[in-house]
């Protein structure tokens, strides 16, 4: 997986469980919220409930009571009347006017007064429903005997479709209003009152308090028996409500939870009735899980909009590791020169110039190490390629050496000697150092052949110390200069030409100088042998495969910037060539300490 991908899924793996955590407290609060809502809602449609049935029956409660206090009701239910006597309540009392009062209370259907005196019942009926007329019959009734032990309070009850009881033909549901009208001592009876209305009205008022059709309504009893209810409620509910701690819950504090349903409770305000309503707990789960939408759209628009801002974020902080990744895959494949362009002050800005550092220092590595060693292998290769079967040349020699011992030329076998010697030094292979003294030989045995040349034309002095001999430096160092010398400073001297080599150890450095009273040059030709463009007649100037431009770049490559070439020359007047190089310990002491200031 690359780096760009990881880091979105980073981004989207912290901000997932944060919009979990967020989507849980808010599906929290919105269900503490739904919840209270609810109940709040809930209460108050019960208690519209109450206030609706309390309002719709204070109209028949009114009726009922005048009944029981008007004076010329009671005077007749108090008198001694014929039984037979049909037309007494048309003139003895104020039926004209009761009957007005019912005719404008559409909602009553039936009104009987049984007088305990023996006189005729009193009855109105609106519906074509048939009351008991025979006192007897009515006094055999449990709703008579309820009525009679409420002692003029109001008694409630239900009438079905059917014959018996109160009606002997009744054509709807009714629920009943009755009372017992007594004397001012409550001893006496007087009458028996009832009054019904139609069911349907009830049940209509019921059917408008549900908010949901899964939802039931009833107006029980004081026996917890339904009078009228909307819904289906379990028989098991209603065994439960009859228990006093179901039947006492229901306030602001608690709702009380019956099989998986919520249930309120309101005392009407008359008769001793309640009024339950049921609501199953998964329309409220419904509300609070409706309620979770709004934040999974939030969160899912949210992810939405991080998406791109994640690419760009991930973008921002890729592309330098991926130029970084660049440089290192071509600085992998050997080009050298590769550096990455930094800004800021992050880790990555930091790795990347760790990387430039890093890479600087393989190139130096490289250009002080493995280009030399390159180099001194073209340089041995073409030495070779100038050769003609070394190995012929020294057995040639060799012959040459002991011919001349035989004949007695003493001199001219010295001077094959140096030669075999030379040649020996310089060809042999594998060594880029060599020790001091060993230098000095190629440098004696060149001088002793260059002395038969010139025979008393040259005088040369080699004094180098002691402690400098065993000193490694690389090979081939001074053999070039002492050449030059010769060959451009005295080969064309009219004068006898000196030649002085010395060698001392000063300060960690070892000095050498090779100086001169040749023809020595102008500032020109000097510039020349020392500057990159060198002149092409001094770049072929070689002594064993070496140049004095090639010494040059092989102390740079070995010692950097610890060693130093100073050539004085003057024309006509000689020249002196000063070479500074660190000792074995001065060098071993500086790339410890710089291997020590990189760690």
């Amino acid at each position: 997986m690359r780096i760009r991908h990881k880091i979105i899924l980073s981004i989207y793996i912290v901000l997932f469980p944060m919009l979990i955590l967020a989507g849980g407290f808010s599906y929290y609060q919105n269900y503490s919220g739904v919840m209270e809502e609810s109940t709040q809602r809930y209460q108050a449609a019960v208690q519209a409930l109450d206030e609706n049935i309390s309002y719709f029956e204070q109209d028949l409660i009114d009726i009922l009571t005048y009944f029981a206090v008007d004076d010329a009701i009671i005077r007749v239910l108090s008198g001694n009347v014929p039984a037979d006597e049909r037309l007494f309540w048309g003139t003895e009392a104020p039926t004209e006017f009761i009957r007005s009062i019912l005719a404008i209370k559409y909602q009553i259907s039936t009104l009987v007064l049984y007088p305990e005196n023996g006189l005729a019942p009193f009855y109105v009926s609106r519906d074509g429903s048939v009351p008991t007329l025979d006192i007897q019959a009515v006094r055999e009734l449990d709703i008579y005997r309820k009525a009679v032990a409420a002692q003029g309070d109001i008694v409630w009850g239900k009438a079905g479709v059917q014959s018996g009881g109160l009606f002997v033909n009744n054509h709807s549901e009714k629920i009943l209003l009755c009372r017992e009208i007594f004397d001012l001592t409550k001893k006496h009876r007087l009458g028996f009152l009832f009054l019904s209305v139609r069911a349907e009205q009830y049940e209509r008022m019921c059917e408008n308090t549900l908010l949901y059709e899964n939802e039931a309504v009833a107006v029980l009893d004081e026996d917890a028996s339904p009078v009228i209810s909307s819904g289906e409620i379990s028989p098991e509910l209603y065994a439960a409500l009859a228990q006093e701690s179901l039947a006492e819950a229901g306030d602001e504090s608690e709702v009380p939870e019956y099989e998986g349903n919520y249930i309120f409770t309101a005392g009407l305000q008359a008769g001793g009735r309640r009024i339950v309503y049921v609501s199953p707990r998964k329309n409220w789960m419904d509300q609070a899980n409706r309620s979770l939408i709004a934040p999974i759209i939030l969160g899912a628009v949210l992810l939405a909009c991080i998406w791109p801002l994640s690419i760009m974020a991930s973008r921002i902080i890729s592309r330098p590791l991926s130029r970084l990744y660049n440089s290192m895959n071509r600085f992998k494949e050997g080009d050298f020169s590769q550096q990455v362009s930094v800004s800021g002050n992050d880790e990555i800005t930091e790795l990347s110039e760790t990387f430039n550092t890093m890479v600087r220092d393989i190139k130096n590595l490289i250009d002080r190490n493995y280009v030399m060693v390159l180099r001194e292998r073209e340089s041995e290769l073409t030495a070779l390629q100038a050769q003609i079967n070394p190995h012929f040349l020294y057995n040639t020699l060799d012959s040459l050496y002991w011919q001349a011992m035989d004949v007695g030329q003493l001199g001219l076998s010295e001077d094959i000697l140096s030669l075999s010697e030379l040649f020996r030094l310089l060809l042999s292979s594998g060594q880029g150092e060599i020790p001091v003294d060993r230098e000095l030989s190629i440098v004696s045995h060149y001088l002793n052949i260059q002395k038969m040349r010139f025979s008393r034309k040259l005088d040369y002095s080699i004094d180098v110390s002691e402690e400098v001999l065993s000193q490694p430096i690389p090979k081939l160092v001074i053999q070039p200069f002492v050449e030059n010398a010769i060959v451009h400073g005295l080969e064309h001297k009219d004068k006898q030409g000196k030649l002085r080599v010395t060698g001392r150890l000063s300060g960690g450095m070892i000095c050498f100088t090779i100086a001169d009273n040749g023809a020595g040059m102008t500032g020109e030709q000097l510039n020349r042998i020392l500057s990159p463009e060198e002149d092409p007649r001094y770049a072929k100037q070689r002594i064993g495969h070496y140049a004095i431009r090639n010494v040059k770049e092989r102390l740079d490559l070995r010692y950097g910037g610890r060693f130093s070439l100073d050539i004085e020359s003057a024309e006509g007047k000689g020249t002196t060539v000063v070479i500074k190089i660190p000792a074995a310990g001065g060098l071993q002491s500086e790339e410890t300490e710089k291997e020590a200031s990189n760690a």
